[in-house]
């Protein structure tokens, strides 16, 4: 297995049988449509989907400009815009609004299917996809207005596009990666917190990628031209609530919101992460991360935002 300091060379792999792959794929992209579509016009819109979609009703981009300052908290500004534009060619009732949420986490599935095989190998991908499609988390949130299920896509793309620079540098894929981060920076301000998570992941294992750090560096110059006449509006103003010291075991316990259970049952599904990534290597005794390239990166991702 090659340090992180050597560029990657990933141990051949047999040719995947390509038709069982596709129709494996197609049954669980089905499976994720029906749980995302499914009842969309029902329950009624609740109030953190009503703001979106006050905005979007707006006659104009800057009238929703106007309006957001006074009723989003987060100023945030891509996904209203988006939305806007989505009512105006499919309808501006509460359902169509949903419909860009599920197609979103629809799209989701399909990006986190390639992250699984660029970074290890098919059958990756398609556990990978499995798990995003039956994530209740991510098919709740799939069928709400708000911004959530974008910022997951875009979450998604944007690192898919980060892993991509490992085969090539070209200015187009490097272009596209950039301007994933200003779609993240633009839909949300927690997207500056994943941002600064790729940056770190990038330094990680920087001999793995064919972008230079020269080039690293000017691409994210061009970042913070880009999210320079915006980054003001997300600190202008003071916070809905603050609260108040959080004990450490609230930092244990957030996932928990994620997973359901308790400490236990995040206790196993950090196990079987911790499984999944490590390998014995010259005997029993002897174990590494796996594919260290690959998992480095996405513990990163996984634990730094």
């Amino acid at each position: 297995m090659p340090p992180l300091s050597q560029p990657l060379s990933e141990p051949t792999r047999p040719t995947p049988r390509i038709v069982p792959h596709v129709l494996i794929l197609a049954t669980v992209l089905i499976m994720a449509a029906g749980l995302r579509f499914a009842h969309l016009d029902r329950p009624s819109l609740w109030y953190d989907e009503v703001i979106p979609m006050r905005l979007a009703r707006e006659p104009t981009p800057a009238a929703l400009i106007r309006l957001l300052f006074q009723i989003e908290a987060t100023r945030a500004p891509l996904h209203p815009l988006v939305l806007q534009a989505w009512l105006r060619a499919f309808g501006p009732n509460d359902l169509a609004g949903r419909t860009l949420a599920a197609l979103c986490g629809l799209l989701t599935v399909i990006v986190v299917e390639r992250i699984g095989r660029r970074l290890y190998d098919p059958k990756t991908g398609l556990w990978a996809a499995w798990l995003c499609a039956v994530s209740p988390l991510l098919v709740a949130y799939s069928q709400e207005v708000k911004m959530y299920s974008w910022l997951v896509l875009w979450t998604c793309l944007s690192w898919d596009l980060l892993f991509s620079l490992r085969e090539s540098a070209r200015w187009p894929r490097a272009l596209a990666f950039v301007l994933s981060q200003a779609a993240l920076f633009y839909s949300h301000p927690l997207g500056g917190f994943m941002i600064v998570a790729q940056g770190v992941a990038y330094l990680a294992a920087w001999p793995t990628f064919a972008l230079r750090p020269i080039r690293w560096l000017v691409l994210q110059g061009g970042l913070v031209v880009l999210a320079a006449p915006w980054i003001i509006h997300y600190l202008d103003h003071p916070p809905e609530y603050v609260l108040s010291r959080l004990p450490i075991k609230y930092l244990f316990g957030l996932p928990i919101g994620f997973i359901g259970g308790d400490f236990r049952t995040l206790a196993v599904c950090l196990g079987l992460i911790v499984v999944g990534l490590i390998a014995r290597v010259g005997g029993p005794r002897r174990i590494q991360l796996d594919r260290p390239a690959s998992s480095g990166p996405l513990l990163i991702w996984f634990a730094l935002p």
